[in-house]
């Protein structure tokens, strides 16, 4: 989680957000954001499973061929 520098955030993040100031640069903060998520294992894991595993996909490799078995 990542939030801005303020006693209600910090309150809520404790130890486990990462925080940023308020007069921080945009772009500086969404390279900060970009460059830490670029290194969480979890966070690549999700985005991988979320481009193997589109709609389109499930549907052509496991649901159309069991559709054309049936023709």
């Amino acid at each position: 989680m990542f939030c801005t520098d303020i006693e209600p955030l910090r309150a809520l993040g404790l130890n486990e957000a990462i925080y940023f100031s308020p007069e921080a640069d945009p772009e500086t903060v969404a390279a900060q954001i970009a460059n830490r998520l670029q290194h969480d294992p979890q966070y690549q894991l999700a985005l991988r499973l979320r481009r193997a595993y589109t709609w389109e996909r499930i549907y052509a490799q496991h649901i159309a061929p069991l559709l054309e078995e049936d023709r």
